[in-house]
């Protein structure tokens, strides 16, 4: 069922790319635009596995795709509904999944900025350096607001993080049922912005990350080599293979199956899922799906994905500030430490024996001597002098021994008053080691029992 469920979300994506292939978010003149795709990716659903996929409300705004009150549920005949109310195919899932009312996953709110990946795709087209200007500003990329899941996906889930007895895959599934995830950015100038993405299971754990960071006005002189652009375009290169498959696909079924999109059109719909009407809709999906030139578009994008992606960053990108935290509950906490085996509640007895008291210089020399018999602890220590090192021990002494006595979340955060030229990170990247040259030029913060 996960994989079912992991299919059509590709085919919510293939259909996203076909929007974009129209060259503008703005080609979708009407709410009727929206539901053609919808209603594909419905019917494909059903008649593929019995899979109601069904919806409140959809619209696009400013470039911002929403869809409310998404549910993906198994469907079931809806014996005792009123028919003379049901009128088209979001009407008949809606009653089919009712009455089965066996929900696999529902959403909140799902929101998807297509006029951005739309100037991502013209950014690369065009190779105007000039456009960057445009990517600098507030706006959401993608958010999907309280995801549920139903308890067998949540306990599938959980079998692929732990083998422990079904108690504790019970335990893991429960934090699984419940996300939320988010990712945008909020401008901070001309050229600036701070990317921002959140994770949310629950109030159980949550993840925050973000960035803040900006392009050098001599970027913008044109002067960025060949090389960026190409990377550039083997990136998004699979995405618009896709768009370009789909938008013939979206042209054909219009020209050939008008019926489908008029009012009043459930009759159609159900006629092309009987295999009397449309019959070139679904066939062209199959195409689709089978051409291995989909898979091998996709291998390309995979490919030497991190890699790339620190490349895109280095258009004399300055980096500002960059935070990493993660939260949890303290019933959470109880639980890793089960199943850990004890090895957290170990790890907490060592720590607080350690910052039992506070240690004096020479106290502190004796056991950082004990650590150094490590290499890679020496390794990283040799960047600091004794003094240094004491005086970051001193200024954490306190909040380590509170995160020890109740850990509530871990994080780090890094900061550059002149800014880190992104590029340095690629050559970081092949030698972590060279992170010990970036100790005199950034602050960095231990967060800990900070909140998300």
């Amino acid at each position: 069922m996960v994989k079912n469920i992991a299919q059509f979300s590709l085919l919510i994506l293939l259909f996203i790319s076909n929007i974009l292939c129209s060259q503008s978010y703005g080609s979708l003149k009407s709410q009727n635009d929206i539901e053609k795709l919808l209603s594909w990716i419905q019917v494909y659903a059903y008649q593929e596995e019995d899979i109601a996929i069904t919806y409140k409300s959809a619209s696009i705004r400013n470039g911002i795709l929403e869809i409310n009150d998404l549910i993906i549920a198994n469907y079931v005949f809806p014996a005792n509904a009123n028919f003379d109310k049901i009128n088209s195919i979001n009407a008949l899932l809606t009653a089919g999944s009712n009455a089965s009312a066996e929900e696999l996953v529902k959403v909140k709110k799902i929101q998807i900025n297509i006029g951005y990946l739309d100037k991502l795709i013209n950014f690369s087209r065009s190779r105007d350096v000039g456009m960057l200007k445009e990517f600098y500003k507030s706006e959401t990329y993608l958010m999907f607001d309280e995801v549920v899941v139903s308890p067998d996906l949540a306990i599938t889930a959980a079998n692929e993080i732990t083998t422990e007895n079904a108690f504790m895959i019970n335990k893991v599934a429960s934090y699984l049922d419940t996300f939320s995830f988010e990712i945008g950015a909020k401008t901070k100038g001309k050229l600036r912005s701070n990317v921002i993405m959140n994770l949310e299971f629950g109030k159980d754990l949550s993840f925050n990350y973000s960035i803040d960071s900006s392009v050098d006005d001599n970027a913008l002189d044109g002067g960025q080599d060949y090389q960026y652009f190409n990377v550039l375009t083997d990136f998004i290169a699979p995405i618009e293979y896709i768009a370009n498959a789909l938008n013939g696909f979206l042209n054909t079924t219009t020209r050939d199956c008008s019926n489908l999109y008029s009012k009043d059109n459930l009759q159609a719909w159900t006629s092309t899922i009987d295999g009397e009407y449309c019959l070139i809709g679904l066939e062209y999906l199959d195409n689709i799906f089978s051409d291995s030139q989909l898979n091998d578009s996709f291998d390309v994008l995979t490919e030497d994905f991190d890699t790339d992606l620190l490349y895109l960053n280095q258009l004399n990108t300055q980096i500002y500030e960059a935070i990493v935290n993660i939260a949890w509950s303290e019933q959470l906490f109880k639980d890793l430490s089960i199943l850990s085996g004890g090895t957290i509640d170990a790890g907490l007895f060592t720590l607080k024996s350690l910052l039992a008291e506070k240690l004096t210089k020479s106290e502190f020399e004796q056991t950082l001597g004990f650590f150094l018999l490590d290499p890679e602890v020496s390794t990283i220590a040799s960047g600091f002098s004794f003094d240094e090192l004491y005086k970051v021990y001193s200024d954490y002494y306190f909040k380590l021994k509170s995160f020890a006595n109740n850990p509530k979340g871990i994080g780090v955060g890094v900061k550059s008053k002149d800014g880190l030229d992104a590029e340095y990170l690629l050559y970081l990247a092949d030698n972590p080691l060279l992170a010990m040259g970036l100790l005199n030029s950034v602050e960095v913060e231990l967060l800990l029992n900070k909140r998300n």
